[in-house]
């Protein structure tokens, strides 16, 4: 393979690009493994073209002669730009790293190689977000897509559900930074107030206005708690306006986006990670569950499916209804009363790891996939139509523990 072309949802890659050029900290986890592969892939003497569909500003911009890097806004997807990756008679390998179904149809359609790479889920229940789901599975089963790997197991085995054939799915995943057993054990401690720590987009679909309102639950029943929040987005600033109607201004800090290498620490003083995400996000597998893991700190998540399928109540974490404040609130307060509980969620970070680690580096995977083929042994090894169910393949990795 010569000339790939990748596309992104979002992201700054010519500054990812700099950023680990220069070894300086990157914003997103996965901006360095990007960066690795594209000079992995120009050291090959593979030229690639980078798209970011949805960035702050439109650019065109070469990093080298082998790379190039474009970011776009607005409608993108038929943008002159998009279409004419399409019409190139020279493009050899296309990967779609964007789940949207007329870019997936229009790969499928060229004359191309093609890889999709998700990062989603698809948990809406209204009509038109299960048509629109059954219209991605459809697109993703077509003949000239040669294989499908969506961020872990849960959300690729979601995949299989809706149809997806299992023996083009596999799940990829990234090497992480911090694991649990660098940290110690940890225990609830005596101070007040109990450190609450959020990170993550900020918006009400990630439920971070739930969280806000199971703060002022437990502020007006008499519960000492402070809540960090880190990230940013469209959201932010009506955030901050809800925790004024609240009475807990003085009571939440927002601390904007924070460096990837930073999370860990952030949630490793907090006495409580919580991930309140509502059922209907897209949310695949994301990796600040894994950053609350490696940090030992105990974790309330909601029953986001995504969550649910791997995280059990009392063990591996403590789990609240999606999209209700108050009981999100027992849930926290039930962790914050009970040492044990608390000592034995912290405890069991390494067996909840084993749980969710997906086996398949994305790096890899995709250098695999370029020079090796779809077929090639160690991709095969670890499709989805290997292990019947996501139980039995948890099973067999626990047990071979």
């Amino acid at each position: 393979m010569k000339n790939l072309t990748i596309f992104f949802p979002a992201g700054d890659f010519f500054e990812a690009l700099r950023r680990h050029s220069a070894g300086d900290s990157q914003l997103y986890a996965t901006h360095n493994e990007v960066s690795q592969l594209l000079l992995d892939l120009e050291k090959a003497d593979v030229k690639v073209d980078v798209f970011s569909m949805a960035g702050s500003e439109p650019y065109d911009r070469r990093w080298s002669d082998h790379i190039r890097v474009v970011q776009l806004v607005g409608d993108s997807v038929d943008s002159p730009q998009t279409n004419a990756v399409f019409s190139r008679q020279d493009n050899d390998g296309i990967i779609v790293h964007y789940p949207n179904r007329s870019l997936l149809q229009k790969a499928a359609r060229s004359k191309a190689r093609v890889l999709a790479v998700l990062g989603t889920t698809y948990n809406g229940k209204s009509l038109r977000a299960k048509i629109g789901a059954w219209r991605i599975a459809r697109a993703l089963n077509h003949s000239g897509i040669e294989l499908v790997s969506n961020h872990c197991f849960p959300s690729t085995y979601g995949l299989a559900d809706l149809g997806v054939k299992k023996n083009k799915l596999i799940a990829w995943d990234v090497p992480h930074a911090f694991t649990p057993d660098q940290f110690s054990t940890k225990t609830l401690g005596q101070h007040e107030p109990k450190r609450l720590a959020y990170a993550g987009s900020i918006a009400e679909s990630k439920g971070v206005g739930d969280l806000l309102e199971a703060v002022a639950v437990m502020s007006n029943g008499g519960r000492s708690v402070v809540l960090d929040v880190a990230g940013g987005g469209a959201a932010l600033s009506d955030m901050k306006d809800r925790t004024a109607r609240l009475g807990i201004d003085k009571k939440v800090n927002f601390h904007g986006l924070i460096s990837n290498d930073r999370v860990v620490e952030y949630f490793r003083k907090a006495d409580v990670v919580i991930l309140p995400s509502r059922d209907g996000y897209s949310e695949a597998f994301p990796l600040t569950l894994f950053e609350a893991v490696a940090s030992r700190t105990p974790i309330v998540c909601s029953s986001h499916p995504t969550f649910r399928a791997v995280l059990r109540d009392g063990v591996d974490a403590c789990i609240f209804r999606s999209e209700d404040p108050v009981d999100c609130a027992r849930v926290i307060g039930r962790v914050l009363d009970d040492p044990e509980l608390y000592s034995r969620l912290s405890d069991a970070a390494d067996r909840s790891w084993i749980r969710f680690k997906g086996p398949v580096d994305w790096r890899t995977m995709v250098k695999t996939w370029i020079f090796d083929g779809p077929h090639a042994p160690w991709l095969e090894q670890n499709k989805l139509h290997h292990f019947p169910d996501l139980q039995e393949r948890l099973a067999k990795l626990e047990s071979a523990t």
